[in-house]
């Protein structure tokens, strides 16, 4: 059997995936360290809630690939997705092939899971029709695209399917401009079933196919880092395949998580009973000042690990004010009625 997915990006912006008729969809997400396609975290909660293969992709560009790898990462909303490179000319910059493996293994190095290349054959062909083997041995598949004309499908022993350095491609995509939802999209084709591609999608033995805690984990989640060690310890590997092991390791994480901001709290609230006097009456906004000075520390440590754009312990003075300021109106002092400290 043939199965059909969808191309988007930006240019079709506006349909809902979550209705279409086919199982899988490639779109685009990122491209170099510059770029995220305004649609794609709709189109991820859509393919989701609608149990479609999701198949996001990154447009290669000539920068840093350890950026583009990060941008990448900070965009996919999952690493366990399978991702597409997608490997072709754009404007005046040519990519190497040397430059996509550099960004493959980038991709790899952050945790990410590339299985699939773009590369149309005119651009390997361009590119001098160079053996595509060191794809292969990373285990990522090839996507091609051959347009006969129209946007019916041409069948499996179309030109598109041939192989080339190589490979035989594992999608071939046969239009770009099939109608959906009134607009014309790239679509593409899978010879196989669904069980069929997300077996391919997840290629066991290969080299992303595995995750360790020292290159992964513990970087990914360093506030929780020296509990992960005592459960999962560095050098241990992880089938990056099971999403069981990846639901494992997060709920490990938000239960740590939480269990830390109970902890700082606590801190916070014994040191409020050790700094509160004993009667209500007598409190001067002095005390106000030194309550709040007392818990700035346990505040920011317990912000610091869940806010990490932000200057924890300027937040932390910012909030400790007005928590001492409370704790001490609910112990029914008037402080409006108090002189200030001298």
């Amino acid at each position: 059997m043939t199965i059909f997915g969808d191309d988007l990006s930006s240019y079709q912006d506006g349909i809902n995936v979550q209705v279409l008729d086919d199982p899988f969809v490639i779109c685009k997400c990122t491209q170099g360290t510059y770029y995220t396609d305004a649609d794609y975290s709709v189109w991820r909660q859509q393919a989701m809630a609608s149990s479609k293969i999701l198949i996001p992709y990154h447009f290669i560009s000539p920068e840093d690939p350890d950026a583009q790898a990060k941008h990448i990462a900070d965009k996919i909303g999952d690493k366990s997705l399978p991702l597409m490179i997608d490997f072709e000319k754009n404007g005046t910059y040519n990519p190497t092939l040397a430059q996509l493996i550099a960004l493959a293994d980038a991709c790899f190095r952050a945790g990410l899971r590339v299985v699939l290349v773009y590369m149309p054959r005119w651009y390997w062909e361009q590119i001098g029709s160079p053996s595509l083997a060191q794809l292969d041995s990373r285990g990522i598949s090839l996507v091609s695209s051959n347009y006969p004309g129209g946007y019916n499908y041409p069948g499996d022993d179309a030109a598109g399917w041939k192989s080339y350095g190589g490979m035989t491609p594992l999608i071939y995509q046969f239009t770009d401009s099939a109608p959906v939802q009134g607009r014309g999209v790239d679509r593409n084709a899978y010879r196989g079933s669904v069980a069929e591609l997300a077996a391919d999608l997840n290629p066991s033995g290969a080299d992303m196919g595995t995750y360790t805690m020292s290159a992964g984990w513990q970087a990914d989640y360093q506030d929780v880092a020296d509990a992960l060690q005592k459960h999962i310890p560095a050098g241990m590997v992880i089938d990056e395949g099971l999403t069981a092991a990846y639901a494992m390791v997060r709920s490990f994480v938000a239960a740590e998580r939480g269990g830390n901001i109970v902890t700082m709290l606590a801190e916070v609230l014994q040191i409020l009973k050790q700094q509160q006097p004993a009667t209500a009456p007598t409190l001067t906004p002095a005390d106000v000042d030194a309550l709040a000075a007392a818990i700035v520390t346990p505040l920011a440590a317990a912000i610091a690990p869940h806010i990490p754009d932000v200057d924890a312990t300027a937040v932390a003075q910012a909030a400790a004010g007005p928590v001492a300021h409370a704790v001490v109106m609910q112990m029914g002092a008037d402080l409006s009625a108090t002189p200030a400290a001298s």
